[in-house]
């Protein structure tokens, strides 16, 4: 048969053939983390200091992102060292955990510092004038990885003691474990937008951020690597959503939101597709919430919602969701065992290569992490059980 007389491939065709290429495992190999599906197994990963001495420390308002360079999970977190770095309540290094390896290991450590007064001041140390690093923050959801760059990007965050929240951009490169300045405070044309969401658009290679400074004002912004520029805001679409989170759907080429206001939280959840947010009209939406846990399952093509906080409230969540994109619809899951604690301000991502959600939420000093793998969502006409809601300690 010639080309010419060869039917076309179908839709559905491509969709299975995007799925399979994202569920295959980054190193070929099958998971080694073996844990039974539809629970949640908690763990204690060891800690690896590269030497540096001193202790992890979990800091909350942060985010946890899968690094397809690294085969781990990176998040911006907190270190103590009883010297430089001290008690600041903001995040000050990047770590990295191996879930095979259940280890966790310092990457980087910022060079500013923070006398311990207990006002959290931030000022930068020497070093940083040979070896700049972005300033200590709460990076929020500000933060994404971009495999072709080999890199890291963050942008904003909240540090009140540096006189304005930042709105900087920067870029964290995996092979050197350095930091490069991209777009100064100064040179920003972006406002303070405090509790924003950002994620890595891979069609059309561009970070999208989404947030609302305290005026209101805000909305989507799109960060172009060739002009090293950020552009908008366009058009929001989506209303104010904050402490949210925002994720890449490889096989519908979009853009996921999920969140609310600060005042209410929320569970709606949008679409970015032709330069426009459009409610996703679900079934069986969750409650509301905030700082909560959603990622995407690329064996199963699945989303999963867990945790977060109530909003105007000391309750927090627990409960786990499976969003199935093809039919719009939520299922609560029903795992036999269910994270404990108090899981306020979650991060979460999926590993691919070991098939498995990593959580982790908590003390600062003793953080929580938790393992899940998504067996079969429960058939439609299955009555949820009630959500699971436990008061903040």
């Amino acid at each position: 048969m010639s080309p010419s007389q060869r039917p076309p491939a179908t839709a559905w065709m491509l969709r299975a053939l995007l799925l399979i290429l994202a569920v295959l495992p980054a190193a070929g190999a099958l998971a080694a983390v073996d844990i039974p599906a539809n629970t949640w197994v908690q763990v204690t990963p060891t800690v690896d200091l590269a030497g540096q001495g001193g202790q992890y420390h979990e800091r909350g308002w942060s985010t946890m992102i899968y690094s397809t360079v690294l085969g781990e999970m990176v998040s911006y977190e907190g270190y103590r060292n009883g010297g430089t770095h001290t008690g600041t309540i903001y995040s000050q290094a990047i770590w990295s955990y191996d879930v095979a390896a259940n280890r966790v290991t310092l990457r980087k450590v910022n060079n500013w510092t923070t006398p311990g007064d207990g006002n959290n001041n931030t000022s930068p140390l020497p070093e940083n004038a040979g070896d700049p690093t972005p300033s200590d923050r709460h990076p929020y959801r500000g933060m994404a990885e971009v495999p072709s760059r080999n890199g890291m990007y963050l942008w904003g965050g909240a540090n009140r003691t540096l006189g304005s929240h930042p709105i900087d951009t920067w870029r964290f490169n995996f092979g050197q474990s350095d930091w490069t300045q991209l777009i100064s405070g100064a040179n920003s044309n972006l406002p303070v937008m405090v509790e924003s969401q950002m994620a890595y658009d891979p069609q059309n290679d561009r970070l999208i951020l989404y947030g609302h400074a305290s005026n209101g004002n805000g909305g989507t912004w799109l960060y172009s690597f060739q002009n090293n520029s950020w552009s908008g805001p366009f058009n929001e679409g989506a209303g104010v959503v904050k402490a949210g989170e925002m994720v890449w759907d490889p096989v519908r080429n979009r853009m996921l939101l999920i969140g609310g206001s600060f005042a209410t939280g929320g569970s709606s959840l949008y679409a970015y597709e032709n330069g426009s947010w459009n409610l996703i009209q679900v079934q069986n939406q969750p409650p509301p919430r905030r700082m909560m846990g959603f990622a995407y399952d690329s064996r199963n093509d699945i989303f999963l919602l867990f945790g977060g906080k109530v909003a105007s409230s000391s309750d927090v969540l627990n409960d786990t969701w499976a969003f199935l994109p093809d039919d719009n619809r939520w299922v609560q899951m029903t795992p036999s065992a269910v994270p404990t604690g108090s899981p306020a301000h979650v991060d979460m991502d999926y590993d691919p290569g070991e098939d498995v959600f990593v959580v982790r939420y908590g003390p600062v000093s003793s953080p929580v992490w938790w393992l899940y793998r998504y067996g079969t969502a429960p058939p439609p006409d299955d009555p949820p059980p009630a959500p699971q809601n436990t008061r903040a300690q």
